[in-house]
């Protein structure tokens, strides 16, 4: 079951009321693979240093922000995947969360900016066996 995790990454229980043993064991069940290609320049990193780095620049000064650059951190155990189960009847829809300090620019040079939450949901089959759906979310457009 754990061989599915995100290459190795720690599950972190967000927030939610359902937060039960079983809701443990099925976001490391569904939890997604992520998957990077070599033209990949940043990475998910645990959000609490880019928190820390910005409560000591409260004084405006240049930020530059901490990010991962570092791929091989990707199968440390260190990098965190946020999660949050929630059962709407016999639904559960399980949120997956990624931190990047830096979104470096996409598609004609344009995007970049600090603090990046990546996020999907993995939506359940009521028997709670298979996914019956997965949703990806976006900044803007389509």
């Amino acid at each position: 079951m754990l061989s599915r995790l995100l290459c190795t990454l720690c599950l972190f229980v967000l927030f939610g009321p359902w937060q039960s043993a079983q809701a443990v064991d099925l976001a490391a069940k569904f939890a997604p693979k992520l998957r990077f290609d070599r033209a990949a320049v940043g990475y998910p990193m645990s959000a609490q240093p880019f928190y820390e780095a910005m409560q000591r620049n409260r004084n405006g000064a240049t930020f530059v922000p901490p990010e991962n650059l570092d791929v091989t951190s990707l199968h440390s155990g260190k990098v965190p995947t946020y999660y949050q189960v929630r059962q709407f009847g016999n639904q559960v829809r399980i949120h997956y969360w990624w931190f990047y300090g830096f979104q470096h620019p996409c598609f004609l040079d344009q995007g970049q900016h600090n603090g990046d939450w990546e996020h999907i949901m993995v939506t359940l089959a009521e028997d709670k066996n298979s996914i019956a759906a997965v949703t990806y979310y976006q900044h803007n457009g389509s």
